[in-house]
């Protein structure tokens, strides 16, 4: 008699949905999707323009997605609730539209009868421009006296995650058994090459250091996004304390063309701050 494996096999797995969005930033809706990674809302202004500053403190909120699959005159529409973002992500290039990426993991989809209706606080659209790089700093040796101020970035990438993981119990897997890990901070930037300041400080210990170093210089970022046509409203991040990954010196170009160099790093807790804010300038009068 052979040996026969009487172990139960999984039937169907549990449901769930993921969602990868990338949306333009567009001041007047971008607050909503911040929010989910960012709680707390601080509105301030009597005003047009009002300021709202994100931080990560609070209770994360579930969010609820809708989506209009093609079909001619039978489009498929769905709705996937209790859903919790994992990811945001701000990507930019020198006067070229700030894309806002947007992953989500949550639990069940299913089918409308018909098409939902948005709502003015639920929608994501604005009229008027996108929000653009209006310009960005870059400093080391942030944490002694002679900050060192850095403004030839092309362009790069901001990224805040927080993953999320379904944990099974013995009757069901539901929304509420989903925990959320820890945040992370990346930062991917890239660089018109001025000078080795950025390869010295973080191989040498300081933009005028000559021996290696095993001490982190650590260093700051602080970023604008602004609309040319509508100078109130922006959006600000700042992250106060950054760790850089030694960058690569930037090799020749048999062309001609000038040096860019790559420069990485992640943000952690500086005690006295948050590791990252957000602020957005609108004409949001409530807070989101």
């Amino acid at each position: 008699m052979t040996d026969v494996d009487l172990m139960p096999q999984y039937m169907k797995v549990d449901e769930h949905f993921e969602a990868n969005l990338v949306v333009p930033g567009l001041p007047q809706g971008l607050g909503r999707i911040i929010k989910f990674m960012f709680p707390t809302d601080t509105k301030t202004g009597a005003g047009d323009p009002y300021t709202h500053t994100f931080t990560i403190a609070g209770t994360e909120e579930w969010a609820t997605l809708f989506s209009r699959r093609p079909g001619g005159a039978s489009p498929l529409y769905e709705k996937f609730v209790d859903g919790r973002i994992t990811e945001l992500s701000f990507s930019f290039a020198k006067d070229t539209p700030l894309r806002v990426g947007a992953n989500f993991v949550g639990k069940t989809p299913s089918v409308l009868a018909s098409a939902y209706t948005s709502t003015t606080t639920e929608k994501f659209n604005s009229a008027g421009e996108y929000l653009r790089s209006a310009g960005g700093t870059l400093k080391f040796d942030e944490d002694s006296s002679t900050e060192n101020t850095h403004t030839n970035i092309l362009s790069g990438t901001l990224r805040i995650a927080r993953p999320v993981e379904f944990e099974p119990i013995a009757s069901s897997i539901n929304p509420s058994h989903a925990y959320a890990g820890l945040y992370t901070f990346g930062v991917a930037l890239e660089l018109m090459w001025e000078n080795y300041e950025a390869y010295r400080a973080t191989y040498f210990g300081g933009v005028s250091g000559t021996d290696v170093s095993e001490t982190i210089v650590w260093g700051s970022l602080d970023f604008t996004f602004a609309m040319y046509s509508n100078t109130n409203h922006s959006l600000q991040i700042e992250m106060d304390k950054v760790a850089f990954i030694v960058p690569e010196a930037p090799a020749p170009d048999a062309g001609g063309g000038p040096f860019h160099m790559s420069v990485d790093g992640f943000a952690i807790d500086p005690v006295s701050t948050e590791p990252c804010t957000i602020k957005l300038k609108n004409g949001v009068s409530t807070a989101y």
